[in-house]
């Protein structure tokens, strides 16, 4: 009995790892601030597409940090939360997550103007860059496990060197099975 509870479990494990997911919905919250002020909305169904301007009102170098908030939604509840869940400086958020994450959605020239110099981009220079028909491929990323199909709430958040918020940018994305 336990060998086969064992195995049911592994099988579910291994299916909602390999899942493939697409955006289905995909809303967007400018919030401007002192740091950062975006302009940026979707357009399109399947794909859905990303596009517009982000300001860098000052130059961002390790000084600036950057905060990721999680939240998966069921309705009106919270199923996930996971505030702060990247919380870090951004020079280095960037290295870390060049490689699949920004890699794989921004290629300079094409659908962005801002170069991200192979994940070395540091400080960010002051300036407004573009951003056209971005699609987030999210089976080129490597998610975490518990991305699942469903809703989430995605803040990402400038941060001053005293922590105070310096504009952000807040995501609704719902996830479905391809």
């Amino acid at each position: 009995m336990r060998r086969n509870l064992l195995s049911i479990t592994f099988f579910c494990l291994v299916v909602f790892i390999d899942a493939k997911l697409n955006v289905v919905d995909l809303s967007i919250k400018n919030q401007p601030g002192n740091l950062i002020s975006t302009d940026v909305r979707t357009s399109g169904r399947a794909p859905i597409l990303i596009s517009g301007n982000v300001t860098y009102l000052k130059d961002l170098s390790n000084e600036q940090r950057v905060s990721v908030d999680v939240k998966k939604t069921n309705g009106l509840l919270s199923v996930l939360d996971f505030p702060g869940l990247i919380t870090m400086n951004i020079c280095d958020a960037i290295k870390k997550f060049y490689d699949p994450y920004i890699k794989t959605t921004f290629k300079t020239g094409e659908n962005t103007n801002l170069d991200f110099k192979n994940g070395k981009l540091c400080p960010i220079p002051k300036g407004t860059y573009w951003m056209k028909d971005i699609v987030l491929d999210l089976n080129k990323w490597k998610l975490p496990w518990w991305v699942l199909p469903g809703s989430y709430n995605i803040n990402v958040s400038v941060l001053s060197k005293d922590g105070s918020p310096g504009g952000n940018i807040a995501f609704q994305a719902k996830l479905k099975r391809k």
